[in-house]
């Protein structure tokens, strides 16, 4: 996902107001199909530096968009973090699912 060059906002803009919450709510949506996501994933994601990753993630924490994942340093993004980015759980084929033989004696082995 490209970024804009952030170096050229003036030095009193906060991390909040220079990234666009369009890349903020597109990064939710990327990492739609992760339990859990780290701070570093959304600083990698955004190109901005971890003082900035704090500041995105307080506001999105306001707005309900994320919540910490237990006593770790991870993040899980709310129902109403996926309903605001338009993420969509993963779709399935018929063809997909029937390509699989499940066995309860061994439910995660390809056959």
């Amino acid at each position: 996902m490209p970024n804009a060059d952030r170096s050229s906002r003036p030095a009193h803009e906060s991390a909040a107001q220079a990234v666009p919450a369009a890349e903020a709510l597109s990064f939710l949506k990327e990492i739609k199909g992760a339990v859990t996501w780290t701070d570093r994933d959304l600083a990698k994601s955004l190109n901005i530096s971890m003082t900035e990753v704090k500041q995105v993630l307080a506001v999105m924490q306001l707005q309900g968009y994320v919540e910490p994942a237990g006593t770790s340093k991870k993040w899980r993004t709310t129902e109403q973090g996926d309903l605001v980015s338009g993420a969509k759980s993963p779709r399935f084929t018929r063809e997909a699912v029937e390509q699989r033989s499940f066995s309860p004696s061994r439910p995660y082995s390809r056959n």
